[in-house]
């Protein structure tokens, strides 16, 4: 997925007031046994002012923080089903 892809999923979503803009965003991952993490930031391998850089396939990794602080830490089985997908 693209970092533009997943804006137009996002904003797709706030427009139809499926979510909110202020709401929180966690990864769920693992499909047979869900888990839920939050999202700590994100991750770009490389630093910007090198040059050298720009061999590499350009990846921005979302890092995960660990479960979420409330609620359960698993994730909902449905969510790659019913996931919003481009």
């Amino acid at each position: 997925m693209k970092v533009s892809e997943l804006i137009e999923l996002l904003q797709d979503r706030v427009d139809s007031g499926d979510i909110d803009e202020d709401q929180d965003i966690q990864i769920v991952h693992q499909e047979l046994y869900p888990l839920a993490e939050t999202i700590k930031g994100i991750h770009i391998p490389y630093d910007e002012d090198d040059d050298s850089h720009h061999d590499l396939d350009p990846i921005c990794y979302l890092v995960a923080d660990g479960h979420p602080s409330h609620g359960s830490p698993y994730g909902p089985r449905e969510a790659w089903e019913d996931c919003a997908t481009f």
